[in-house]
């Protein structure tokens, strides 16, 4: 199967195939800052005599917890901020597997949408400031190339078990405001996260993502240059 399956034309250099202690790394981030923290307790949150003997209950307080929670929050969205390149993967193991189960003429239709999605380019510049711009190309069904530019706000809205939650407030031309929830996950080396996205079909039993790569210039530089070099291919 064509490697174009997994948008690897554009962004090769990425990363492997997500492993999964990749997967885990913000989980294994947390929990590490977590215990450093409890045990460090007669700095910042905690506290203690100056024997170093906790006089407070066992039993962690909801001020703790929270404060916890809030610097393991604050360290992810510092590390979000910035410009990201991302493209459509497809995990094509999985989806030669399941094509199995599909007649020839079914079969073609979901390689022709798997490629549709493989061809999305998006890049999202997170401000420190809490704003955003997002760019995003895609392949319509009828070839053509669309491109759209958004504005909003963005917060991390939560750590989650399987990574944290962002939460996207997209300002529309008509004044309205629509909100969106998305499990972030980063890599180990911290310049790639992935995004799920959900899809129909047997598409989203295949593991479809967006990956994303950290990048040093504006959004619209990224996305045109992306956006050429995936013409050339």
């Amino acid at each position: 199967m064509s490697s174009r399956i997994l948008g690897q034309r554009r962004i090769p250099q990425l990363i492997h195939r997500p492993t999964h202690r990749a997967w885990f790394f913000v989980i294994t981030w947390a929990i590490v800052l977590v215990a450093c923290l409890a045990f460090s307790f007669a700095v910042g949150c905690g506290s203690g005599d100056s024997t170093g003997v906790r006089n407070e209950p066992l039993l962690e307080t909801t001020a703790e917890a929270t404060c916890k929670t809030s610097s393991v929050r604050d360290q992810i969205r510092e590390q979000l901020v910035g410009v990201w390149l991302g493209g459509g993967y497809i995990d094509e193991v999985v989806l030669a597997e399941k094509l199995k189960n599909y007649s020839p003429q079914e079969s073609e239709e979901i390689l022709r949408q798997a490629q549709y999605f493989a061809g999305t380019i998006m890049a999202i510049d997170f401000k420190s400031d809490g704003s955003l711009i997002n760019d995003i190309e895609i392949n319509s069904p009828s070839g053509q190339r669309q491109r759209e530019e958004g504005y909003g706000t963005w917060r991390i809205a939560q750590i989650a078990d399987d990574g944290f939650v962002v939460e996207i407030s997209e300002q529309h031309e008509d004044g309205s405001v629509s909100k969106s929830q998305k499990v972030y996950k980063f890599y180990d080396d911290g310049n790639h996260f992935a995004v799920s996205i959900p899809l129909a079909n047997v598409l989203g039993e295949c593991n479809p993502l967006i990956i994303f790569e950290r990048q040093n210039m504006d959004t619209e530089e990224v996305l045109a240059k992306a956006s050429a070099n995936s013409t050339q291919r």
